[in-house]
């Protein structure tokens, strides 16, 4: 099968083939910690759930997945709509051995049908808005459906990872509606770059939900520096946190852009204080 053309970047054990105009390479020259935590952190998630899938949703063209694969045999489930990606995907997951699916498609939630977004990609990046130019979507999964694809033999995910530049609040919110607490969370909250309408009120409904549920949050920014490990009672830190981050785009001095979060839900609080305890020696 023909490998697609553009430039090569190694991330984790492995040699990927980027899109030529992806941003990724300039990201990580320029932010040497980017993704530097999350090798840790899947380390210990796969020790604690060997057997669990990673659920890797926005898997853009497979960076993530090779990450995960670099640090867990867990078997994966990447999720990716973006037509103008796919190629490089397709390459990229063909050379990460053990068990790894593809379900090429957007994840829905109904604010896309109810304000009729429409999907725009460029520079390895993209997102639904109100842009009558951009491209229609072509092919939806359900949050429901790929958690039933997931659980392999009866076995719950161990992972939940969303980061799709725009819609990761509603499909978080989703995803708690259905009343899932086994797997870690982790995803991208950069609630200012959420344009959908109804945006404020999704992330508003997913950080109650984490908060009266119990979740341990461990959070960075996105530069990859830690900034808080949040046990559950410590969600005004959280929200001192998230309004901090929301003045810098009002005021228009903006340093950090969102933050990545992992979430523990109290069947993981263990592992959340194993972390938590190994943070001084390995919170990178």
């Amino acid at each position: 099968m023909t490998v697609p053309d553009g430039p090569d970047l190694v991330i984790g054990d492995y040699r990927l083939r980027l899109p030529p105009d992806h941003r990724l390479p300039a990201i990580r020259a320029a932010m040497p910690s980017y993704d530097a935590h999350l090798g840790w952190i899947i380390r210990e998630i796969a020790r604690d759930d060997p057997a669990g899938t990673f659920i890797d949703i926005g898997a853009n063209i497979g960076d993530t997945a090779a990450l995960l694969r670099s640090h867990a045999p867990n078997p994966l489930l990447c999720v990716e709509g973006a037509a103008a990606l796919l190629p490089w995907l397709r390459a990229n997951l063909r050379l990460l051995p053990g068990p790894v699916a593809c379900e090429e498609a957007f994840v829905a939630v109904a604010e896309i049908a109810a304000f009729g977004l429409n999907y725009r990609s460029g520079s390895g990046s993209g997102g639904f808005g109100l842009d009558p130019a951009a491209a229609a979507p072509a092919r939806f999964t359900g949050v429901a459906d790929l958690l039933a694809a997931a659980s392999r033999g009866g076995i719950p995910p161990a992972l939940f990872k969303t980061d799709t530049d725009g819609l990761d609040g509603f499909i978080l919110r989703d995803y708690l509606r259905l009343g899932e607490d086994r797997a870690v969370l982790f995803f991208e909250c950069d609630e200012a770059g959420t344009a959908v309408p109804g945006g404020d009120a999704a992330w508003a409904e997913v950080f109650s939900q984490l908060h009266r549920r119990g979740y341990a949050l461990l959070i960075y920014d996105n530069h990859g520096l830690p900034m808080l490990f949040a046990d559950p009672t410590q969600g005004s830190a959280v929200d001192d946190l998230r309004f901090y981050v929301a003045r810098q785009h009002a005021e228009g001095a903006v340093r950090i852009h969102y933050l990545d979060i992992w979430a523990f839900p109290p069947a993981k609080h263990r592992l959340f204080t194993d972390l938590r305890a190994e943070r001084g020696r390995r919170f990178f």
